[in-house]
């Protein structure tokens, strides 16, 4: 629950974020929005019980918001041939910080106290906010309009949310399962889980490169045929530690979608409304995260096994509708997705 209000909160906030880039420029949003996850985790160190972790929640996935405001930034210098690669480099260049911090967490935990990771988190993040207050400001184009969404793209973020809680899914209990399932020891488990942050990075500049060679729809079938095949091992060879290990690299292209959509999305927004668009986005594949993460919670309950199996069965059927509803916005000469203007 305190996961779920936290990513809920973050979604609500995603598109007043996006605006006020698109209006005051990317600079300051980027910067408070790195501020607002260090007075998150700060918040709370003085607590002694999950109840009063809602408001720390909240500001701490406020943080995310920097991913579509980044996105907006990324479209202004990259050619639109290379936009889904470039997309997924910086998409997987977030990932390598859980990639590090994740096995340092267990002994911090154990040298430090239970609240060191927290003063550690908190502290990377008011540093990534002087970073972020730093950056040049980016020179836009002249764009004409508003964002206009033409009655064939509502599909896409309709399937957007639903692919988003299949991607969430496996995520949150991961950790115990690891534990009480596949019987990591507890000092190993942070280096698993960073695992999955390192498939994530790989897959999502593997999914660029293939939606800008061969379009969106292809990347989005093969991260899912991926997070299937990861989701299926790791529920049937969790006796081994190796394999185990593989699986939850596999099962990190359940995020590698993301930057193949933002990719997709690209063309159609304008860019003094860029940040926006991206943030609306954002916000529908948000909402799908908390519903996940509220699900897995409910299927862990039931079996240890079945968000996993869930994850199996409904990966491909996902990310074939879609692709199917991403294929219908292509651009079918150049295999680059488009997203036209006209309805």
């Amino acid at each position: 629950m305190v996961v779920g209000s936290g990513l809920l909160g973050a979604g609500l906030l995603s598109i007043p974020v996006g605006l006020a880039a698109d209006r005051f420029g990317d600079r300051r949003v980027l910067a408070l929005a790195a501020l607002s996850g260090s007075v998150g985790l700060a918040a709370l160190l003085p607590l002694a019980h999950w109840s009063g972790a809602f408001i720390g929640s909240i500001l701490f996935w406020s943080s995310t918001t920097i991913g579509p405001v980044m996105n907006a930034r990324v479209t202004i210098a990259t050619p639109r041939h290379l936009m889904a690669r470039a997309m997924g480099s910086v998409f997987a260049a977030t990932f390598l910080g859980s990639v590090v911090a994740s096995p340092l967490a267990g002994p911090l935990s154990a040298t430090l106290g239970p609240r060191a990771p927290l003063v550690a988190g908190a502290g990377s993040f008011f540093v990534a906010a002087l970073v972020l207050a730093s950056l040049s400001r980016p020179v836009r184009t002249a764009s004409a309009g508003h964002v206009r969404l033409p009655r064939r793209i509502w599909p896409l973020l309709a399937f957007v949310p639903l692919s988003a809680v299949i991607a969430a899914i496996p995520v949150p209990l991961l950790p115990l399962y690891l534990r009480d399932v596949a019987g990591i020891p507890l000092e190993r488990i942070g280096l698993h889980v960073a695992l999955m942050g390192a498939g994530t990075a790989a897959f999502s500049v593997l999914s660029g490169r293939i939606a800008d060679a061969v379009g969106a729809a292809a990347a989005l079938l093969v991260d899912a045929i991926v997070l299937t095949a990861g989701a299926l091992v790791l529920v049937l060879a969790s006796g081994s530690e190796t394999i185990v290990a593989l699986s939850i690299f596999l099962i990190g292209a359940n995020l590698a979608p993301l930057p193949v959509l933002a990719a997709a999305v690209e063309p159609h927004l304008p860019s003094e409304r860029s940040a926006v668009g991206y943030a609306t986005v954002g916000f529908a594949y948000t909402l799908g995260v908390s519903a996940g993460t509220v699900l897995a919670g409910s299927l862990y309950e039931g079996d240890a096994t079945l968000p996993y199996l869930v994850t199996a069965a409904f990966a491909l059927p996902v990310a074939t509708m879609l692709a199917l509803a991403v294929r219908r916005v292509a651009d079918r000469n150049t295999g680059v997705p488009v997203l036209r203007s006209a309805p």
